[in-house]
């Protein structure tokens, strides 16, 4: 911190301290606020159970799996999706047979570029893996992955192209 911003801080100015001992008392109010942390949350806030799926936190993402939405909507499923994009391997050894077509497609918040940008990418990263390409739930996430290329608004183009 900058001795500006140190003045700017919030420091309660008694009458006995003088413009000079003020950044020294800011300082130490900084100090003790940053030591009074717990160790990892220095510098970081707390991330929510989303943000550690989405980092392809190992624990996170199986927890996650196991707790997938009926409905197959939420925050909870668009975590797991974008962790397929980073950690396909695993997202997929974990999750269940019956949610791969949900969990392998793409996020709804995604535009349309984006969204077909993602779909071929994930597709050329599982075909170039040959343990996923071999794998029944890789083959059935490459083909969710068509699936949604060819029946969602991603495909659409205007006619005579």
């Amino acid at each position: 911190m900058t001795p500006r911003a140190l003045r700017r801080a919030h420091v309660h100015r008694g009458p006995r301290l003088r413009a000079g001992r003020t950044v020294y008392v800011a300082l130490a109010v900084v100090v003790a606020a940053t030591l009074a942390r717990p160790a990892g949350a220095v510098g970081a806030p707390l991330r929510t159970f989303e943000q550690r799926v989405e980092s392809c936190e190992l624990a996170a993402v199986a927890e996650a799996s196991s707790q997938l939405p009926a409905s197959g909507e939420g925050p909870l499923v668009d975590a797991l999706r974008v962790a397929v994009g980073t950690c396909t391997r695993f997202v997929l050894a974990v999750a269940a047979p019956a949610d791969i077509p949900r969990v392998c497609s793409a996020v709804a918040a995604w535009p349309a570029a984006r969204t077909a940008r993602e779909l071929r990418r994930r597709i050329a990263a599982i075909e170039g893996d040959a343990v996923l390409r071999s794998s029944g739930v890789g083959t059935a996430c490459v083909a969710a992955l068509r699936h949604e290329m060819k029946t969602t608004r991603v495909m659409l183009r205007a006619a005579g192209r």
